[in-house]
């Protein structure tokens, strides 16, 4: 779901949403296979592509860690022939709900992507380090490439390790 505005927050209520009131996951995903079933008829030839923006808010908003799992089992089945990308947040605390669902998600994804900071602590060169792992369909493995990335002003700039132009 996208918001095309924002809400003012300015004076705004401390409002909270009780889970009771969240909908099912159940729910979600019947209406969301609904709409996929019509997009199917309007555009016949297209392989859908859905993206799950941010599956650890789900979290946030009452949603089980096992509502989620079954979520995402059933939206790959429903998009067998498309492509499925799903966003989630993950803390360092390797006891939390977000850790459990990032680590089902590097079991469950053909790609996973993760960005970190440099391990060796702050560049002014170098961004972030990104971690790529590949699930190869063909035989059993993961592939890890690893790339460092500068965030610029219209782009962000990739490059192997060690190849930083603050390090050359």
């Amino acid at each position: 779901m996208t918001v095309a505005d924002p809400i003012p927050t300015e004076g705004a209520a401390d409002v909270s949403v009780s889970h009771s009131a969240l909908p099912h996951p159940d729910a979600v995903l019947k209406d969301l296979a609904l709409s996929l079933s019509e997009i199917r008829i309007k555009f016949p030839e297209k392989a859908p592509c859905v993206v799950v923006e941010d599956l650890s808010v789900l979290l946030d908003l009452g949603w089980d860690v096992h509502e989620l799992f079954a979520m995402m089992r059933s939206l790959r089945s429903l998009v067998s022939d498309g492509t499925l990308v799903f966003y989630s947040t993950s803390a360092e605390d390797c006891e939390s709900e977000e850790a459990v669902l990032s680590s089902f998600l590097f079991h469950f994804a053909d790609w996973f992507l993760e960005t970190s900071g440099l391990r060796s602590g702050s560049s002014s060169t170098i961004d972030g380090q990104l971690n790529m792992r590949i699930r190869n369909t063909t035989r059993p493995g993961v592939s890890v490439k690893t790339c460092h990335y500068k965030v610029q002003e219209r782009r962000i700039q990739f490059f192997a390790p060690g190849t930083s132009s603050g390090i050359l």
